[in-house]
């Protein structure tokens, strides 16, 4: 269930971190998190790879203290679930460890100056839990006194040399502790025969406490999770419930033994954050699909080389679950994860003064919910986005600029330009309405025509027309005001027809009228696919890759359905990666082109070239997409109907809506003979290189006609005598235009034209 099903909720920290937590990128693969000492071998192999046998070494011998030790005589349990296991084996751990010893062993430099406290620690045993908690206390400090009962250090591992380790490596290991400020005491015994006896020692040798690191009969006494023997300044035992003879074990232990120590002596809190202290089971997710079976030759080589160590780290998958990431080219570019988007945008809505540098972030995803259908534990982006964008709008915090341009389209949807609502011709009653989308109409007038003619012939009951937009795009800015406000209109509108049953061509509207409005909708498609409306075509048949819209990932019937008109057109379909319910988004959704282009465009590109043919798209907007980025790209409508090849092709934000005007004047005169809008009454010209200039500013040749409209109404001009020209500005809403034109008799030579947001205050 989401926890955002008020977007105010966002605001609470709480509900933000049980949504954070669910992005597992952060936490680390099963063989750091299985590993006592959570030694992170993916970055060490990451290291290994490149080369840099120096720096993994030293990230090594921080986590275990004693390199050469464990690096001979470790059990291994990080490779229990090694993800490579199966596909070649187990990444082989150790010997990669021992390869990094072997070539990048430093004796350690120990600080010339280390902090001195008054705090007196005595350790009894001198086996690897004793030298781990003393080099651990040593280091920070402390006066660290080991009571060894014979005259060496090294305990039961001197049971190995020469069956795992060479007195060489142990005897080195050793001198590495030696080099602090450690006492041992050779050839001396704690009596351990029972906790008085052991308080009058630590008594007697003015110690603070002590730690009893060999194995004796209240070993086990201990509380398990600190350790400590209650009531007494005694520290003893492990944490853990298996073997405690193994070597990382030990080291575990000896650590886990100084952090009671240390924290015992500064009188603070035992056990806070120490939930993930040794081995526990990891949530990151890493898909192993597309990995390639790989044996290790590393234990054939007789001798440890640098290649061999190069090579068994390239076998490690280096996990971590980026699935999201992959599919999404926005969270690419934004170059981060779920988790860290989360916190960004949490932090940017927290800013109550200041910059928002998020914001641009917020605005730019394309809210198509990708990110849910492939992660493992349904994290959505769109919603958090979609929740920040909300919040937004309503404390001021959105910039008017956003996207501006695209409510203004919007509304233009909504104007008397476009906006239809009637029955059929002849009739008084609509069983049917025909939705077909403001950006169909916008694109594809001419179809439009010829779906109603099919409509009206085939479906009996009355067919009903509703021109406008449903009102996404309000939904998509974060103007929720602005969005209910549309979805109430239009629900007025429809009621007045009697609620037909709502045929669209637009699979988000579908999804909208279902969603919002609470109305039954289905997809012009279904019409096709089950022959009520009879299917001929004489296009040529092709090789075609079908995009599905992301507003349908999760509607299996249109996808069926368009795969099977496809082929029964005779076309072959073929499929791209990203598809079906993880299928990307085109570069439209979540109106990204009006808040980053550039991105919108590399998410587009994207799309192109992970389809090798000619592209099948069912959302007009996809089809246009890919038109612009020059990609051949059909939308099903033209398979049936044909193709014009002068309108094949991206049209111009002027021409999307000249297209809507003129497919409703069109309408009204042929269906139920009546006038429609007239043109604006100033001609203009415009050569092709201005067109793109405009095109790319999103500046409209209506809005050049109104601002010379404005001109000639109020002489609000200037006079340019070196160029013959006149300039004027017009500021209709929060962009002020400028235009310099030339004056004919028979209109207006447009030479160029911008806009900006200043507004200019006389005092």
């Amino acid at each position: 269930m989401s926890f955002l099903d008020n977007y105010k909720n966002f605001t609470n920290q709480e509900v933000m971190q049980k949504i954070e937590v669910l992005c597992t990128q952060e936490q680390v693969p099963f063989c750091t998190s299985l590993c006592p000492m959570h030694v992170d071998i993916r970055e060490i192999s990451r290291l290994t790879d490149s080369g840099d046998f120096a720096k993994a070494y030293t990230l090594y011998k921080k986590s275990v203290l004693f390199p050469k030790i464990i690096s001979s005589l470790c059990h291994e349990p990080c490779k229990n679930k090694c993800k490579r296991n199966g596909l070649g084996g187990s990444i082989e751990i150790r010997k990669l460890e021992e390869a990094i010893v072997k070539f990048a062993y430093t004796e350690q430099k120990i600080p010339a100056f280390l902090p001195k406290i008054q705090k007196k620690v005595v350790i009894a045993g001198g086996g690897l839990r004793a030298m781990t908690a003393a080099n651990e206390l040593a280091r920070k400090g402390y006066q660290v006194v080991i009571y060894e009962k014979s005259d060496k250090l090294g305990g039961n591992l001197r049971n190995y040399i020469g069956n795992g380790i060479s007195a060489e490596d142990l005897e080195s290991d050793i001198h590495e502790l030696l080099r602090y400020p450690v006492k041992v005491m050779y050839n001396h015994q704690v009596p351990l025969d029972n906790i008085d006896e052991i308080d009058s020692f630590v008594s007697d040798t003015d110690a603070d406490i002590i730690y009893i690191s060999c194995k004796f009969a209240l070993f086990n006494k201990s509380d398990k999770d600190t350790l400590l023997i209650e009531n007494t300044k005694i520290v003893t035992g492990s944490r853990l419930d298996y073997d405690t003879d193994t070597v990382i074990v030990k080291v575990y232990d000896g650590k886990s033994a100084a952090t009671t120590i240390e924290r015992v002596l500064k009188g603070v809190s035992v056990m806070a954050g120490r939930e993930k202290e040794g081995p526990y089971e990891s949530g990151l997710f890493t898909n192993t699909d597309d990995i390639a079976f790989e044996a290790s030759s590393f234990l054939d080589s007789p001798v440890l080389t640098k290649e061999d160590a190069v090579k068994e780290s390239k076998r490690c998958l280096k996990c971590e679950c980026m699935e999201c990431v992959k599919g999404c080219e926005f969270m690419k570019t934004y170059k981060s994860y779920p988790k860290k988007y989360i916190r960004e945008v949490y932090n940017n809505l927290s800013i109550a003064m200041g910059t928002h540098h998020a914001n641009k972030m917020i605005n730019s995803c394309n809210l198509c919910g990708q990110c849910k259908s492939i992660c493992p534990n349904d994290v959505d982006m769109s919603e958090i986005f979609l929740a920040a964008r909300k919040l937004m709008v309503e404390s001021g915090k959105m910039p008017p600029s956003a996207f501006e341009f695209a409510l203004l389209d919007m509304d233009y949807s909504s104007s008397e330009d476009f906006f239809l609502a009637k029955h059929q011709s002849g009739t008084e009653n609509s069983k049917y309405l025909f939705f077909p989308s403001c950006q169909l109409a916008a694109s594809e007038p001419e179809l439009l025509e010829k779906v109603y003619d099919d409509l009206c012939q085939n479906l009996s009951g009355g067919v009903g027309v509703l021109f406008s937009c449903c009102g996404i795009m309000a939904n998509w800015s974060g103007n929720a005001e602005i969005f209910y406000d549309t979805v109430n209109k239009l629900k007025k509108e429809i009621e007045k027809l009697g609620n037909p049953k709502i045929i669209s061509a637009c699979p988000t509207c579908i999804s909208v009228f279902r969603e919002y409005y609470g109305l039954e909708a289905a997809g012009i498609w279904e019409l096709y696919s089950n022959k009520t409306i009879p299917v001929h075509t004489g296009f040529e048949s092709k090789k075609l890759t079908v995009h599905d819209a992301c507003s349908a990932r999760f509607d299996r019937n249109i996808q069926e359905n368009i795969r099977n008109l496809g082929k029964n057109l005779g076309h072959e379909i073929t499929e791209k990666k990203y598809t079906g319910e993880i299928t990307s988004c085109c570069g439209y959704g979540g109106l990204m082109p009006f808040a980053d282009k550039e991105t919108a465009v590399k998410v587009t590109d994207r799309i192109i070239k992970d389809s090798e043919n000619e592209i099948l798209a069912y959302c007009v907007n996809c089809r246009d997409r890919f038109l612009k980025q020059n990609k051949n790209s059909y939308h099903f409508l033209e398979l049936i109907y044909g193709q014009d090849s002068n309108h094949h092709k991206w049209p111009t934000w002027s021409e999307r809506q000249e297209n809507r005007k003129r497919i409703k004047n069109l309408f009204l005169k042929k269906y139920w003979n009546e006038k429609g809008t007239e043109e604006l009454d100033c001609k203009i010209f415009i050569d092709e290189d201005l067109e793109k200039i405009m095109e790319d500013r999103m500046i409209l040749k209506t809005d050049i006609q109104k601002a010379v409209i404005n001109a000639n109404e109020k002489n609000e001009f200037f006079i340019d005598p070196k160029e013959a020209c006149f300039i004027t500005s017009f500021r209709p809403n929060n962009v002020t235009f400028w235009v310099k034109y030339i004056k004919f008799e028979d209109g207006y030579k447009i030479l160029n034209a911008y806009t900006h947001r200043m507004t200019f205050i006389n005092k």
